[in-house]
C-alpha cells in the first residue's frame, strides 16, 4: 500500500501546483518576490509570475496569507484556497530508502518523467531527478514527507513550472470532475427509477410473496408500482449469522513459474488463510478473496468471518508477487522488481492452483459444494477476480494504450488516472492468449477494480457470470469513472449491478487495523460504513446468485440500498445504465468516451538505422517470440519463460553507450 501511498502524495503535490496556477490564469502583471527560493510561473503573452516558497509554507503552517502571497490568494475562492492549504499540510512519515526504492521502480519513473515535464529547473530538462532528489530528501524530514519540505529541498534556487501543461491539468480536471458528479447524478436518479417497476401478474405475485406492496391479481398488469419492501422485518444482513467461525492457515505447495519475495522461482508455497463455520450439516458454498497490490490477507478477514458466519468456507490466498510481504522485499532491495508483469498472469493462476488444492484435499473436497463458487477481490484482486471469471487479459488494447507510436509520443504527458502505471505494466507480458478463466467460478464481486485498458471493453463483455463492482466516487488510485462506471456500461451478462458509494475512497472497505496509517483524506468518509456495505452487498450476492435464494434478490436492489445508506456515505445500487444516460446527464459529450473506440493496429517501424533511431528517440524497442525460450513464451496456457527484465538492462547500457541526455526507454512488442 506504500507504493500507491507514495505516488498518491507525489501527484498531491503537482495537483497542489495546479490549482495555484488556476489561479493566475487571470492575472494581468507580474509581482516580484525577494525571496531566493521561488516558484516561477511563465506565461507566454503576460510575463513571469513568482510565489516565495516561504510565503506558502507560511500559509501552509498558520493560515496567514502574506501581502505577497494575498496578490495570488484574492484570485482563488474560498473551497480552492482552503484545498491548497490542506494539500501543504499533508505529512507521510516515509523513510528516505523507501523513497529511493519507490521513484526507481518502473511505476514510480514513469510517474515522475510524467510530472517532470511540468515541475522542472529548465524548460528544455525534464525534472525527473530534480523530482526524485527533492522526494528522497524531505522524507528525512522530522515532521516527515510534506509539499513544502519537497520545495525546500528542491535542487535548485527557482523552480519551474509548465504553466500551459497545468492550466490545461486544471481545466481537462475539472471536465473530469464535472463528468463525474453528472454521472453520479444520474446513478442516482437510475437507482430512484430502479425503485419502481411494471409488472405482469405472474411477477407480481412472485414479488408480493417477497413482502413488497405490488398486487397479486391482474389488475396490476402494466402499471408502474414503488416497491416498498418492509426490510425492517427482514433479516439484517450486516450482522453475523449464527454459526460460530474457526480459521486456520494453510500452505500449499504449487509446481508453477512465479515471481516471488526470493525471486523468480519454478515452484512456491501458496498460503492461505481458510475461514469455516464450526458446524456443518452439509456442504457449504465456497467464497474466494483476492487482496489487493501490496496489500494483505487480513485486508477482509472481517468479511470473511461475516460469510462463514452465514455458512461460507472463505479462502484468502496470499499472492506472493504483489503482497504486502512482497513489498516489503522490495523496499529491503531483497529484490528488483517492484510488480513483475507476470503478476497479472500470476495472480488469476494462483486461484486455479487455490482451487486444485481445495477440491484434491480430504477434509475441503467433501465440505464445499462444488457448483456454488464465487470470488471476490479489491483493486488488482477485483482485476485478479474478473481475469479468472471469464475476461482475458486484453493483450492488443493494453499495448495500444502503453506501446502505440501515439502514446510513446506522448509517453511524458501528465494523467490523473494512477491506475494505469500499474495496467501498463501489463504491456511488458510475454506474447500468448491470457484466457485464464476458471469456470468452476459461478458469480464475481470486484471492489475497485482496475480495468479500463488490462481489460477493456473486449474483455469486460465477455464475462456470462453474474458480476457485482463496487466503486467510491472519491478513489484516487483506481478512479471511479473511468475504472467502474465505464467497465459496468461494456459487462453484457445479464445479471450485473453497480454499487456506488458517494465520497467512498480505495480504502473504504479495507478493515480498521489496515488502514490506521492511512491518511484520512485518502481514507475517505466513514469506512466503518463503507465496511457494514460490504458485508449486505456480499452477503445478498452470494446468496442469490450462488445458493440461489430467491429471497435475497429484494436485498440487491436500489431500495435496500437505500434503506442502509447513510448521509455521511449515501449509497446507490443499479442494474443498469447506458453512455446515452451519462452524456444526456452531462450535457455534452463526455471528456471521456464510455465506448472506447474499436482497436488500430500498430503501424509497423520503416527500416532505419537502429542505433542511430534508439539515440532519436530515446526508445528501444524489443520484440519477443512466442517460441523463443527463455526469453518469454506462453506454451499450452504454461508460462514457460520470462527474461523482459533484460531489455531494462540493455537500455541502461545503451543509454551509456549512445550517450544520450535522457534514459532509453523500452517498449516491448511481440
Amino acid at each position: 500500500m506504500k507504493v500507491s501511498k507514495l505516488i498518491l502524495v507525489t501527484a498531491k503535490i503537482g495537483l497542489s501546483f495546479a490549482l495555484t496556477g488556476w489561479s493566475i490564469a487571470s492575472t494581468f502583471k507580474s509581482q516580484p518576490v525577494a525571496a531566493a527560493e521561488k516558484i516561477t510561473f511563465p506565461l507566454s503573452v503576460l510575463g513571469e509570475f513568482q510565489i516565495s516558497v516561504e510565503d506558502l509554507a507560511v500559509f501552509a503552517e498558520n493560515g496567514t496569507v502574506t501581502p505577497e502571497f494575498a496578490y495570488y490568494a484574492n484570485r482563488l475562492d474560498e473551497k480552492t484556497l482552503r484545498q491548497l492549504r490542506q494539500i501543504l499540510q499533508i505529512s507521510f512519515d516515509v523513510k528516505p530508502i523507501t523513497v529511493y526504492r519507490v521513484t526507481n521502480m518502473p511505476m514510480g519513473e514513469d510517474f515522475l518523467k510524467r510530472l517532470g515535464n511540468i515541475i522542472y529547473t529548465h524548460p528544455q530538462r525534464n525534472g525527473f531527478y530534480a523530482i526524485r532528489a527533492a522526494l528522497i530528501q524531505a522524507a528525512g524530514e522530522p515532521e516527515g514527507l510534506t509539499t513544502i519540505g519537497f520545495l525546500r529541498h528542491f535542487p535548485a534556487k527557482e523552480i519551474q513550472l509548465n504553466t500551459d501543461s497545468i492550466l490545461a491539468i486544471a481545466k481537462e480536471a475539472e471536465s473530469f470532475f464535472k463528468y463525474k458528479d453528472t454521472t453520479v447524478k444520474a446513478i442516482a436518479q437510475q437507482a430512484q427509477s430502479n425503485s419502481r417497476i411494471t409488472c405482469d401478474s405472474s411477477l407480481c405475485l412472485r414479488l408480493s410473496a417477497n413482502d413488497t406492496d405490488v398486487p397479486s391479481s391482474r389488475s396490476g398488469v402494466g402499471r408502474s408500482l414503488k416497491i416498498k419492501s418492509d426490510f425492517a422485518k427482514k433479516p439484517d444482513l450486516r450482522k453475523p449469522g449464527q454459526h460460530q467461525v474457526t480459521k486456520k492457515t494453510s500452505i500449499f505447495p504449487i509446481n508453477d513459474l512465479r515471481q516471488t519475495a526470493s525471486g523468480f522461482a519454478g515452484a512456491y508455497d501458496l498460503n492461505v488463510d481458510i475461514y469455516a463455520p464450526q458446524t456443518l450439516d452439509k456442504s457449504a458454498p465456497l467464497a474466494i478473496i483476492a487482496h489487493g497490490l501490496g496489500s494483505q490477507r487480513s485486508d477482509y478477514d472481517y468479511l470473511a468471518e461475516h460469510l462463514a458466519s452465514h455458512g461460507y468456507i472463505v479462502a484468502i490466498p496470499e499472492h506472493a508477487g504483489s503482497s504486502n510481504n512482497y513489498q516489503k522485499a522490495f523496499l529491503r532491495g531483497e529484490v528488483n522488481v517492484d510488480v513483475s508483469p507476470v503478476e497479472f498472469y500470476s495472480r488469476p493462476r494462483d486461484i486455479t492452483h487455490l482451487l486444485d488444492s481445495l477440491e484434491q484435499h480430504p477434509d475441503y473436497q467433501t465440505q464445499i459444494n462444488w457448483s456454488q463458487v464465487g470470488i471476490l477481490g479489491h483493486s488488482f484482486g477485483g482485476t485478479t477476480s474478473l481475469i479468472a471469471s471469464g475476461a482475458p487479459i486484453n493483450v492488443a488494447r493494453i499495448k495500444n494504450v502503453c506501446q502505440s507510436d501515439y502514446e510513446v509520443s506522448r509517453r511524458h504527458r501528465f494523467t490523473l488516472n494512477v491506475s494505469l502505471f500499474l495496467q501498463c505494466r501489463a504491456s511488458n507480458l510475454p506474447p500468448g492468449n491470457y484466457d485464464l478463466q476458471d469456470e468452476r467460478i459461478k458469480a464475481v464481486a470486484a471492489l475497485n477494480p482496475v480495468t479500463s485498458s488490462v481489460l477493456g471493453i473486449e474483455s469486460m463483455s465477455q464475462i456470462d457470470i453474474p458480476t457485482l463492482i463496487v466503486g467510491g466516487t472519491m478513489d484516487f488510485v483506481s478512479p471511479y469513472i473511468e475504472e467502474q462506471v465505464h467497465p459496468f456500461l461494456w459487462l453484457t451478462t445479464p445479471n450485473k449491478y453497480l454499487a456506488t458509494m458517494v465520497n467512498g475512497s480505495h480504502f473504504s472497505t479495507i478493515s480498521e487495523s489496515n488502514i490506521a496509517g492511512v491518511n484520512d483524506f485518502l481514507k475517505g468518509s466513514r469506512p466503518d460504513l463503507g465496511r457494514d456495505y460490504l458485508k449486505a452487498l456480499a452477503l445478498a450476492f452470494f446468496e442469490t446468485h450462488l445458493r440461489n435464494k430467491f429471497a435475497y434478490r429484494s436485498y440487491l436492489t436500489a431500495a435496500y440500498a437505500n434503506n442502509i445508506s447513510s448521509p455521511e456515505l449515501p449509497l446507490h445500487l443499479i442494474k443498469s445504465l447506458n453512455s446515452e444516460q451519462l452524456q444526456v446527464a452531462y450535457g455534452d459529450t463526455p471528456p471521456i468516451n464510455p465506448i472506447p473506440e474499436p482497436l488500430v493496429a500498430i503501424a509497423p517501424d520503416q527500416n532505419r538505422n537502429v542505433l542511430a533511431e534508439i539515440k532519436r528517440t530515446g526508445i528501444l524497442k524489443v520484440a519477443m517470440r512466442t517460441d523463443a525460450a527463455p526469453f518469454g513464451y506462453i506454451d499450452n496456457n504454461n508460462l514457460t519463460g520470462y527474461c523482459a527484465d533484460l531489455a531494462v538492462a540493455l537500455g541502461d547500457r545503451l543509454t551509456k553507450e549512445l550517450n544520450t541526455s535522457t534514459p532509453i526507454e523500452e517498449v516491448r512488442k511481440t
